[in-house]
């Protein structure tokens, strides 16, 4: 167990933890919660800055990168304590060290997917820049979309070339990052209020990932990699669902459709990527492989049902479902963790 880097764990989980109990205050849930509206902030730049910072610090090795994950749990901090302004500027710097940390590992291979990683980091720092500024939330999502889906499809391009996909494989990411990129710029900037550009981008990803993923081969296995192949094939439904409903919200910034877009991404495509990864990413981070167990697969079936649920709440204007699938929602994360705690425990009880 690397027990340095606890600390940077457990501020990303209290990060994940309130960020949980405003989404459900924001679905009128009485809870003991922070502001509601620090929801998306607290999930993105405190939970996932903090993960993705520290596993890019784990992968360089140099101390000075795990300023990126430390900044990142300490503006999440800052914003519950009562300090949401400064907090944004701390977010803003933590942004700027993460994409230091990225640039500083493309120098070291330089390819498409670590410029991508790159450029996912400029995008969470100008997500975190919009928050500092003031800009309304309709401004600051689709950067922080931007950050997480190009990170996640970097990722994937990277572990995807042991298929040799061939050279029309990268000209198609390219442009991929292209649409995905200008459309978070466009609808960032509000020249595109109804965020087609960016909906189109994020089709375009989910149709280069059912075509070139290693994914479709994965899931035909046993075990492990047939879970984490099932687990993303799953994100890349939701991909698809998550830019039909940006599309479908027709410019909204709030209200029912927009949270449908919003959270197909972000848990369907986002959480089902973290589900599939975990076994990747943990060995490296806290130096336990867990074990894998069927019971992987209560977890991943759990958050299919209740973001399905969600949207049929939203879509139909059903708020009982919505609300329904959101505790759902919030389970579903709690559950994950707690079977990878019991998995990793069996793993080092094992060794």
């Amino acid at each position: 167990m690397k027990l340095a880097r606890l600390p940077f764990l457990f501020g990303g989980a209290v990060c994940l933890f309130l960020a949980l109990a405003a989404g459900l205050t924001r679905l009128g849930l009485r809870v003991p919660t922070p502001e509601p509206a620090l929801h998306g902030v607290l999930m993105v730049s405190g939970f996932f800055g903090t993960l993705i910072g520290l596993e890019r610090a784990v992968a360089h090795g140099a101390g000075w990168t795990y300023l990126a994950p430390a900044s990142a749990a300490l503006s999440g901090g800052v914003a519950v304590a009562g300090g949401p302004g400064f907090a944004a500027w701390v977010a803003v710097a933590s942004g700027a060290w993460f994409t230091l940390v990225s640039a500083a590992l493309a120098r070291r291979q330089v390819a498409d997917f670590t410029l991508v990683l790159v450029l996912g980091g400029l995008s969470w720092t100008a997500g975190n820049l919009s928050w500092a500024l003031g800009a309304p939330p309709e401004r600051i999502v689709p950067w922080f979309i931007a950050f997480l889906t190009l990170t996640i499809f970097a990722e994937r391009r990277e572990l995807g070339r042991v298929m040799s996909p061939g050279p029309s494989a990268g000209h198609a990411f390219r442009l991929v990052v292209a649409l995905v990129l200008a459309g978070a710029l466009s609808a960032g900037s509000g020249l595109d209020p109804r965020r087609l550009v960016l909906a189109i981008g994020l089709g375009a990803m989910a149709l280069w990932l059912a075509r070139f993923d290693v994914a479709r081969r994965t899931v035909r296995r046993q075990g492990l990699t047939r879970f984490m192949g099932a687990s993303l094939i799953a994100g890349y439904l939701w991909l698809a669902v998550g830019a039909a409903a940006m599309a479908a919200a027709w410019g909204d910034t709030a209200g029912a459709r927009h949270d449908a877009f919003v959270h197909a991404l972000m848990l369907g495509f986002v959480f089902s990527m973290v589900f599939a990864h975990a076994p990747m990413i943990l060995p490296a981070v806290i130096g336990v492989a867990p074990a894998y167990s069927p019971w992987f697969y209560l977890h991943l079936g759990l958050l299919q049902l209740s973001l399905l649920v969600r949207l049929v709440g939203d879509f139909g204007g059903l708020p009982a479902l919505r609300l329904a699938g959101g505790v759902g929602n919030a389970l579903t994360i709690v559950l994950f963790l707690a079977v990878s705690a019991a998995a990793a425990a069996r793993a080092r009880k094992r060794a």
